[in-house]
């Protein structure tokens, strides 16, 4: 079984996500990838940067399988008022509520990375 590595999507404001893409488009079938972001952020920057990538959304790990997609846990809320190049106290808090739940998800053994 492949390993499940969980990687944030980090400021909603942000480039991270587009460098996550780009990045995870290239070794998807070497491991399980769970992006932790909310819905609106990754469509956006997914349209954007990874239009073909196929993706499954999930609201927890444990749903995890063995298929060749992105598998994308949905944290908090919508992010939709939040734009690129916008940093707010909104950007900087959704990118902790990622960390902190892909930290607790890695604390658990739901992932390995």
């Amino acid at each position: 079984m492949r390993p499940t590595i969980g990687i944030t999507a980090g400021d909603p404001a942000g480039i991270g996500l587009e460098v996550v893409l780009k990045s995870i488009s290239t070794t998807l079938p070497l491991a399980r990838w769970v992006l932790f972001a909310d819905r609106f952020v990754f469509e956006r920057n997914c349209v954007l940067f990874a239009a073909g990538m196929k993706h499954k959304s999930i609201g927890s790990t444990s749903e995890v399988t063995d298929e060749p997609v992105l598998f994308v846990r949905q944290v908090g809320g919508d992010t939709s008022d939040i734009g690129f190049g916008n940093c707010s106290r909104d950007s900087g808090e959704r990118a902790l509520a990622y960390l902190k739940t892909a930290g607790e998800e890695a604390l658990s053994g739901s992932i390995q990375a």
